[in-house]
């Protein structure tokens, strides 16, 4: 292939071994880390905690309520300026005749201000906490407000889209095969705090099932419509199924407090796990894993399972690739969604048509006798590693 390497584009494999990641641990508001630069952490070490919300300020009608006059309303506080106070705690008194008038908290707050003018208190309410843990086991690189950055080692196997939060746990393989469909009485209490294989897909049945049980998170192949809307009571088009773009940001943000998480590797419909990827799962039974979004693995930059292996011998990049001969490839394009296949050839230039840019296309064997020549971007590298594994 002398003269195409540097011309053909490079890029990375779905399955990536033995390698260095940095993850991202993020909020969306500032908030406070809880670990230094250094130090080590455990998947359950807290790294970050931040506000889940902006507090909106409420304004209490203080002079209104007791009857006093709006300059006056600083003499009846209960409690000074900047004190927290309980939901249902007096924060304002005044006697009325034989009686005793309170303003009290609607939530717990905090007293911010008074407007002497118009009489009124303001109260900025508590917001709840969120504290992000580390997901993996590594060190720290470094700590701000809104990051905490991580770094680890292991295998990724990246996938399509993350529904769900991201979360980690054992890892726990329920099928004998990448295209069994998990059914709801294979499982068991085991699965409490796992992260579970399921094969090729899961019905609403057995979603139901294993949030019962207390599961963290599932990777399938693939999910039907059908279980996206009974299982998590979603409503969904026709449009909001498919591979990339704007279709799974919808789904990612529709199903973003789901209870349980849902990595999908190949798409959505009724397709098998690509079977590299089953068998490095298969391996990894038992063994700590992370489901993170593409934002928290920068590096590989798509939602990823990362099989956490401390310890020195790991590469310090991403390798990348160019299509080759004898590599494991899957389809992306909708016409075959999720068929895996072995380049079977070099690649070639494709001839540009009027208005379109030069690329490049690659045989494809699928099976014996069904060999495609596909263009290069409706392809992805599964594991350059691994050739012999279909």
């Amino acid at each position: 292939m002398s003269g195409l390497s540097t011309t053909l584009p490079q890029v990375k494999a779905a399955l990536t071994r033995n390698v260095v990641l940095r993850v991202e641990r993020h909020s969306p508001l500032a908030g406070q880390p809880m670990v230094q630069a250094g130090l080590p952490v455990q998947p359950a070490t807290p790294v970050l905690t931040a506000p889940a919300s902006v507090a909106q300020p409420l304004t209490l009608a203080v002079a209104r309520e007791l009857g006093i006059a709006p300059n006056e309303v600083g003499r009846h506080l209960v409690r000074p300026l900047g004190a927290a106070v309980a939901q249902g705690e007096p924060v304002a008194v005044a006697r009325r005749g034989l009686r005793s008038i309170q303003v009290t908290a609607p939530t717990a707050g905090t007293l911010e201000a008074i407007d002497e003018e118009t009489g009124t208190l303001t109260l900025l309410p508590t917001v709840e906490q969120v504290q992000y843990p580390a997901l993996v086991a590594g060190i720290v690189l470094s700590a701000e407000p809104r990051r905490v950055v991580l770094r680890t080692s292991g295998d990724v196997l990246s996938g399509c889209v993350l529904l769900g939060a991201e979360t980690s746990g054992r890892l726990l393989v329920l099928v004998d095969r990448p295209d069994r469909e998990l059914s709801p009485e294979l499982v068991t209490p085991d699965v409490q705090g796992a992260i579970v294989v399921a094969g090729m897909t899961v019905g609403p049945a057995t979603v139901q099932r294993l949030r019962e049980a207390g599961a963290r998170g599932v990777i399938v192949g693939s999910l039907t419509a059908e279980t996206l809307r009974d299982a998590f009571a979603v409503p969904l088009s026709g449009q909001s199924v498919g591979w990339g773009g704007q279709s799974q940001q919808r789904l990612r943000h529709a199903f973003r407090q789901a209870p349980l998480s849902i990595l999908v590797t190949e798409g959505f419909g009724r397709l098998a796990l690509a079977a590299p990827l089953f068998q490095r799962l298969q391996q990894a039974n038992t063994e700590l894993v992370a489901l993170l979004d593409a934002e928290s693995v920068p590096d590989i930059g798509r939602p990823s399972c990362i099989i956490v292996r401390e310890g020195p011998g790991a590469s310090t990049e991403i390798p990348r690739y160019t299509f080759a001969p004898g590599l494991i490839v899957r389809r992306t394009d909708p016409r075959g969604l999720g068929a895996v296949g072995v380049c079977a050839g070099e690649p070639t230039r494709q001839i540009p048509q009027a208005g379109s840019t030069v690329g490049w296309s690659v045989p494809v064997s699928f099976a014996p006798g069904d060999t495609v020549m596909l263009p290069i971007e409706n392809l992805e590298i599964v594991a350059p590693e691994d050739k012999a594994a279909r």
